[in-house]
């Protein structure tokens, strides 16, 4: 016999809700079909559209991704920001880092607009910020970028 077992909320309690409709994150299929996504994907989410940069490297969790200045970038997987910062950050430019429940960390960087703050706990696929052009950008690169990296 099924019981509901009802438990109160406490005020500021997280409350998680596997698949609850968060929007599906459009995926450009030449970034999809890379190996790093295959890889790194099956529990993050591509946090952005665009085109790859860099080739991909066996042991390295790094991706740079390019599209236009401003394009929307999303929270790979649910976690709380543990850096929102602006600046030059020894070439990382504007940076958010996110860290996951399952103890891993994602960067982005090179970021125009931060959409979040320190501290804030954030769903996969929340909008967190959109692709620009600060920091040290990669040799002869003039365009928007995002430097997305898992550890």
């Amino acid at each position: 016999k099924e019981t509901n077992q009802i438990e109160e909320v406490a005020p500021g309690q997280i409350i998680l809700i596997p698949q609850s409709g968060f929007k599906e994150i459009k995926k450009n299929s030449k970034v999809f079909e890379d190996k790093f996504f295959k890889r790194i994907f099956k529990e993050f989410q591509i946090p952005s559209s665009g085109w790859r940069l860099n080739k991909f490297e066996k042991e390295a969790n790094e991706i740079y991704l390019t599209n236009s200045c401003g394009t929307p970038i999303y929270a790979a997987a649910s976690g709380i920001i543990v850096f929102a910062k602006k600046g030059f950050n020894n070439g990382l430019g504007n940076y958010i880092q996110i860290q996951h429940p399952d103890g891993r960390k994602s960067l982005y960087a090179h970021l125009d607009k931060i959409l979040i703050s320190s501290g804030k706990f954030v769903f996969a696929g929340k909008k967190i910020a959109t692709m620009g052009k600060s920091g040290k950008l990669p040799q002869n690169f003039k365009g928007c970028l995002l430097y997305f990296k898992v550890e």
